[in-house]
């Protein structure tokens, strides 16, 4: 029990990194940036190269995947989702667009580098193992709930005090008044993008260090993300991270009593079940209207 909670621990923080990821981004744009998979997909082939292929050091291979990260998700949001909106298709047209964009990607990632699994074998981080009585976990798993809730608390920080974090929440609120008063919104969207897709980037490097890279592994990641967003409330990013813990939390206990196959069915029905209670979302207000 306390082995399958400690997992549930490591994939929560997991859910809450790339639920935060998901949910800046729609919270701020109204986009379903079901594309965001892909980014994810990218920056892990992107490490893998610059690792594995041509044997740069560690830090720079990361550095890299990063930048791939945050330049498929401004292209993404510049070249697909920004004529979309200007010719005012509404939120199927960018739905459609973004689920486009998703197959055709990780067609080609198939198409180039095959569907054979990619590892990522860093010794110093995938190999340190720690063990606490019936407890184990390994230096990145560590190394992952630790930079994922702090980037979080970074994240917040970043955007309760900067310029730019104060310009990005004047447009989750309001984008009509944010731009009466001047602001850029899409200026704003495209930070919020960058910036969404280096937390997705950061999710995408544990995870490939730990198993392996598909061209299909960021359609479950943003699955999840998705599921985090509405279940810790829209604009609610801590909302949205304790959800994400929960989930992780939900599909591991379980399996205390059910085989392993069950997992999502169990994480897929507390979904169902907790919106049906409060749809509003965990940290989201009820909205009151008066008679």
């Amino acid at each position: 029990m306390l082995q399958l909670a400690v997992a549930g621990i490591i994939w929560g923080s997991l859910y809450a990194l790339v639920g935060v990821s998901w949910g800046l981004i729609y919270s701020t744009t109204r986009t379903f940036h079901f594309a965001h998979g892909l980014t994810f997909t990218l920056a892990a082939y992107g490490v893998i190269l610059s690792y594995g292929f041509f044997h740069l050091p560690l830090f720079v291979s990361f550095g890299l995947g990063l930048l791939v990260a945050v330049l498929c998700g401004c292209a993404i949001e510049f070249l697909v989702y920004r004529p979309v909106r200007r010719r005012s298709s509404g939120q199927l047209g960018i739905f459609l667009s973004a689920m486009g964009t998703l197959v055709l990607g990780e067609s080609l990632i198939q198409i180039f580098f095959t569907p054979t699994p990619r590892t990522l074998q860093i010794p110093d981080i995938s190999d340190i193992p720690f063990s606490y009585g019936t407890i184990f976990f390994t230096m990145a798993d560590l190394l992952l709930v630790l930079v994922a809730w702090g980037i979080i608390f970074v994240l917040e920080l970043y955007l309760s005090r900067s310029k730019v974090g104060r310009e990005i929440r004047a447009v989750r609120s309001n984008p009509e008044l944010a731009t009466s008063v001047g602001i850029r919104t899409e200026k704003a969207f495209l930070i919020t993008f960058a910036i969404g897709s280096v937390l997705m980037g950061l999710g995408s490097f544990f995870v490939t260090i730990q198993s392996a890279a598909t061209p299909h592994m960021g359609l479950h990641y943003v699955l999840m993300a998705f599921i985090a967003t509405f279940l810790g409330g829209v604009g609610k990013d801590w909302g949205i991270a304790l959800a994400g813990l929960a989930m992780g939390l939900v599909e591991n206990l379980p399996l205390v009593v059910l085989p392993a196959h069950y997992k999502y069915i169990v994480v897929f029905a507390l979904m169902f079940g907790f919106l049906l209670m409060k749809p509003e979302g965990l940290l989201g207000a009820r909205s009151r209207v008066r008679r």
